[in-house]
């Protein structure tokens, strides 16, 4: 055993003192007292913190706080460490001239002979540069995901508008039969509401909002995402679609739809990319249920190439593609959205092409639709006077004409101005106010006017840009929202009085 020494202390003192210049040439090291005050600081430590050597001695190590960790943070750092243990992890510091720098730290306690901790030794490593180069990935892959995001957008307009024309046709056409039947009317309904939800749809997966979830019917949620992805496959091609959602008849899933549009999207572009080339491309969506029905799958497969045996396993990696160019980031998007709706994402073996399988949580029973007074009724008494407020003319003549065939009677204006006027003309008879959201500014200081007008008056506030029908919150005080396009039925039902 000659030769083999069991602690530092044991080594010749070459080795050692040079063993010990190696640490401190390239560890950033410092002690400090149990208050966390530094009492010694080596060149590199100094160097990198931007701080004189003198002029951190003394210092508490708060100096270099950069305000990237939440108070949380270093409470169970010095927790561990208190406690007689080690503590790991990666600090993000502030240098003297302001610049942050990242760090990965291990502190130690030092114990006198009696056991007794007397200071924290840290030696830390500089991994600004890792941190920096995770970062640019990170970004390339967000401006990655945009971009995809926006050239689906582009590429289902063609397919959108189709669909509204087809749409708005059958509504017209059912607006000139002579006999109204009230199957004519509610197959009018039928059309408008299916136009409603396709506007919500599209506006909500291209302006990215925050996720609205609520529950749907399964077989109308993964029909409707279907056929919007599938204009984009026609555009690019011409491709056979196959869509089965009949098992999920009779089932809810709580989804954001326009999420779910996101990753079906994903699914359908990368099929339509891996069938280039191929004499009868065909992509076949089919809806299943387990066994107790609780977990809904949709499995979208196309009859291409399938996917290379090099890259199976790692297709959910951000920048791995099996077809060798793209960015391949839009399965790495749509698994983490998957699981972010309680589901998951996953291939499957399939004997041709490739086979993906999207699983949701899913429900058997589906619930009744809740009314909008729900969100708690204006209560306008029958023939109240409603001041409507909006800048298409069109519409606000149906709204006028909606409201006063149901009993109330109406004041209307199409600018801001003539509203406040009305308002003044009218204060002591007016009972609520229907305006449209025409922005944050302009919305608010004429709900703030109203309310001087006459305290605590009922404002529902009307637009398309709003998410759903509720009540919110405002410096003046709550006001109702809803979402346009709506049924006169749902102002109506969120004006009218409540029976006793």
């Amino acid at each position: 055993m000659s030769g083999l020494y069991q602690d530092l202390g044991q080594l010749p003192d070459h080795v050692r003192a040079a063993t010990l210049r190696f640490f401190d040439e390239t560890g950033i090291i410092a002690i400090t007292d149990l208050k966390g005050t530094i009492v010694y600081a080596n060149e590199t430590f100094a160097r990198i913190s931007g701080y004189p050597r003198e002029e951190l001695i003394g210092q508490n190590h708060r100096i270099l706080k950069s305000g990237q960790h939440p108070a949380e943070f270093y409470r169970e750092m010095w927790r561990v460490v208190a406690h007689g243990e080690v503590w790991t992890g990666e600090i993000c510091n502030r240098a003297r001239d302001g610049r942050f720098y990242w760090v990965e730290s291990t502190i130690s306690p030092l114990r006198d002979s009696t056991g007794r901790i007397t200071h924290y030794c840290a030696l830390r490593i500089d991994i600004t540069a890792r941190k920096e180069a995770q970062q640019r990935l990170l970004d390339a892959m967000e401006q990655n995901a945009e971009r995809r995001h926006l050239e689906s957008l582009g590429r289902m307009a063609d397919g959108i508008l189709h669909d509204l024309n087809n749409l708005l046709g059958g509504a017209m056409m059912l607006t000139d039969i002579g006999d109204h039947t009230p199957q004519d009317v509610e197959e009018q309904r039928t059309f408008l509401r299916r136009m409603a939800q396709l506007i919500r749809n599209v506006r909500d997966f291209s302006t990215g909002r925050a996720p609205e979830m609520k529950v749907c019917d399964a077989a109308r949620a993964l029909t409707e995402a279907c056929r919007l992805a599938s204009h984009v496959a026609r555009r690019e091609r011409e491709v056979t679609i196959e869509i089965d959602a009949r098992a999920a008849e009779g089932c809810t899933v709580r989804v954001n739809e326009a999420q779910l549009l996101e990753i079906v999207l994903n699914l359908f572009t990368n099929a339509v990319e891996a069938l280039t080339g191929h004499p009868e491309p065909a992509i076949k969506a089919t809806a299943s249920l387990d066994a107790n029905r609780s977990r809904l799958h949709l499995t979208i497969t196309d009859n291409g190439p399938g996917v290379p045996e090099a890259v199976t396993g790692r297709l959910f990696e951000p920048f791995v593609s099996s077809k060798g160019r793209g960015r391949g980031v839009g399965l790495a998007a749509a698994r983490r959205l998957a699981r972010g709706l309680g589901g998951d994402l996953v291939q499957v073996t399939a004997t041709a092409g490739a086979c993906f399988r999207l699983t949701l949580p899913a429900a058997t029973r589906v619930p009744e639709a809740t009314p909008v007074a729900d969100a708690g009724a204006v209560a306008v008494p029958q023939g109240g006077l409603v001041l409507l407020a909006d800048d298409d003319r069109e519409f606000l003549g149906m709204l006028e004409a909606g409201l006063r065939e149901s009993g109330f009677r109406t004041i209307s204006a199409g600018a801001a101005d003539d509203a406040i006027l009305l308002a003044e003309q009218f204060r002591d008879q007016l009972a609520a106010a229907v305006l449209d959201s025409v922005g944050a500014v302009k919305e608010c200081a004429l709900v703030g006017y109203l309310r001087t007008v006459r305290r605590g008056l009922p404002i529902v506030l009307v637009s398309g840009s709003l998410a759903r029908p509720g009540v919110q919150q405002t410096q003046h005080g709550p006001v109702h929202v809803l979402p346009k396009p709506f049924a006169a039925a749902d102002l109506v039902a969120l004006l009218r009085q409540p029976e006793a």
